[in-house]
């Protein structure tokens, strides 16, 4: 029978041997084409009493050779010739009574889950390397992420779009299977059987047509879906933010890429009806519709969010409007994009005040139909990697309500000097954070302010795994003075005030959160002004005119020519005063 010293060894190297196997059948590859131990070396424990000078010549006379001792553990580094036999070699040395046991030599490898998919290494936006010439790490930080979680089927997310090619080899295992349309011959019976109002909708609709095939005859939706959930690791095309997830194709775009009021309307109440908890809205165009915004809003009383992309004309939608992107509702999460040099895309759009954050969207590569692959860019792409990161977070928290799910991605993203003063967080979408388990804090911005009267209200969103005990605001005062206040929750929403201040200061605050771990996270810095001028840009120092018709850059041309002739006529008014004065 085997000594204690030859089982552990030769038991270690056939169970590395079979878990090496077992390991290309599983979805997490580690590093299996790496040696899992170093050839020819290993470690020998000293039984105590036993020093390493009074065994060297023995451990020579079979074979081996002491390179490094590790004095305070009685433990030794051996290396043997490549042709030793192993078995006679641990007998040897479990007949000289001198050793506890002895082990290879392991590889130990950064957990960064990588799947297999042929052009992954192609997806800049999933792990930046300079790829492409772009700046490293100017990426979601995916394999991180995929160490902690890699989707669920059971999280469903509907693109609203041009319709998803449903037979496509890296996105047909993710479609979605509406339970009460599914199996037993529900797909196609002709009969409601989830009484839904729509008959055999078992894989989503056409809003168009107004049938149950809303399959895509323009490629951009299966785009979309591809980026938020294109199979991964199946030895095929791209990877998915999420390898696993359920995608409900709604289609209400054609395939000239042009949809109506309507329709889009129709495509949101469904998901709303059916509890669809993540929209991925990849459109825009068109005024003001309380319609629309209504439509939103109700999805929003239903817990569901709504990604919508910031628009691609390189506008500031703080002074003109782009929708679906702009509207109020709280569900809302415009998206900017990035590009992979960490830049904000020159087409993107953006705003301090509604655009939430950015991610990547320039040159990525998913899904078309037919079976292929292409480069798309817009914010259009964007949008659903904000929402891929979303289903997957939920995947990793399935109980998480949809503002907090805002929130932790709003409070995890990347800050960078690219996207200050150009969207709500000034940082760029980051997968990896938004898993985590510490606090994760986002801070309102206080606009500049006349008021110098009253205190200020602060809003702060803060989560983590349900374990915040408290948030603190700390400020200070460009006069010096400096302060804190411990904020009032009321679920993932902090507030605090900050006593009101006279002209000429500037107030910086930020807040911090602790868990009752003692773990904290804390919001990037926010400063605000109270001057007396602020109210400024329009005539006479009134707030400036608008003009909203949903494309930024006429709105933009138009409220200048507005208030130009505004001031024009009060102008000529003030003249005549001064006349007949």
């Amino acid at each position: 029978m085997k000594g204690i010293i030859a089982y552990i060894f030769i038991t270690t190297l056939l169970l590395m041997t079979t878990l090496t196997a077992q390991d290309k059948g599983e979805n997490l590859v580690q590093a299996a084409s790496h040696p899992e131990f170093v050839p020819g070396e290993m470690l020998v424990k000293l039984k105590s009493g036993i020093t390493t000078q009074s065994v060297d010549a023995q451990l020579q006379s079979i074979g081996l050779q002491t390179v490094h001792t590790y004095s305070g553990l009685n433990l030794i580094k051996c290396t043997f010739p490549p042709e030793t036999n192993m078995e006679s070699l641990l007998q040897q040395l479990e007949d000289t009574g001198n050793f506890e046991y002895c082990e290879p030599n392991y590889y130990y490898h950064i957990l960064e889950t990588t799947p297999n998919d042929d052009e992954y290494s192609d997806q800049w936006a999933l792990n930046n390397t300079g790829q492409t010439g772009g700046r490293s790490d100017a990426d979601i930080d995916a394999p991180e992420a995929w160490d902690i979680q890699t989707g669920s089927r059971e999280i469903v997310v509907g693109i609203i779009d041009t319709g998803i090619d449903y037979n496509h080899p890296d996105l047909k295992d993710n479609i979605w299977k509406n339970p009460g349309e599914s199996g037993d011959g529900k797909e196609n019976n002709g009969i409601d059987d989830d009484n839904n109002g729509y008959v055999d909708d078992f894989r989503g609709w056409d809003f168009i047509a107004e049938d149950n095939d809303p399959f895509d005859d323009n490629a951009h939706g299966t785009h979309c879906a591809g980026i938020v959930g294109a199979t991964g690791n199946n030895d095929r095309g791209v990877s998915g933010i999420n390898w696993q997830v359920s995608l409900v194709g709604l289609k209400f775009l054609a395939g000239n890429g042009s949809g109506t009021l309507d329709n889009a309307i129709e495509a949101i109440q469904y998901a709303t009806q059916m509890g669809i908890p993540i929209l991925n809205n990849s459109w825009g165009g068109g005024g003001f519709s309380q319609a629309l915004a209504d439509a939103i809003e109700a999805a929003n009383q239903a817990g569901i969010l709504f990604f919508a992309a910031a628009g691609n004309d390189g506008s500031n939608t703080d002074n003109g409007s782009h929708y679906p992107s702009n509207y109020e509702s709280a569900n809302v999460i415009s998206i900017a994009s990035s590009d992979d040099g960490e830049r904000l895309s020159g087409f993107s759009n953006y705003g301090a005040t509604t655009v939430d954050f950015a991610a990547p969207g320039s040159d990525i590569l998913s899904t078309t139909p037919s079976g292929r692959y292409q480069q798309f860019s817009g914010t259009s792409m964007a949008t659903p990697y904000a929402a891929g990161v979303a289903a997957l977070v939920k995947a990793q928290y399935p109980s998480i309500d949809h503002i907090s799910l805002k929130y932790r991605l709003m409070g995890s993203t990347d800050p960078k000097a690219a996207y200050e003063g150009k969207t709500v967080t000034g940082g760029r979408l980051n997968a990896f954070q938004a898993l985590s388990t510490n606090p994760l804090v986002t801070a309102e911005q206080q606009p500049d302010t006349e008021n110098n009267s009253t205190p200020y209200a602060i809003k702060a969103y803060a989560v983590d795994d349900n374990s915040i005990q408290k948030a603190v605001m700390y400020y200070s005062l460009s006069s010096g003075v400096s302060d804190s206040t411990v904020m009032t929750a009321n679920g993932p929403e902090y507030s605090g005030e900050i006593p009101a201040q006279n002209y000429g200061t500037t107030v910086t605050y930020f807040v911090r959160a602790t868990d009752d771990a003692g773990n904290t996270g804390q919001s990037r810095v926010v400063t605000f002004e109270v001057s007396e001028d602020v109210g400024g840009g329009g005539c006479a120092g009134a707030p400036p005119l608008s003009i909203s018709t949903g494309n930024g850059k006429w709105d933009g041309l138009l409220t200048v020519v507005l208030n130009l002739t505004v001031f024009i006529m009060l102008l000529g008014t003030a003249r005549r005063m001064v006349r007949n004065f």
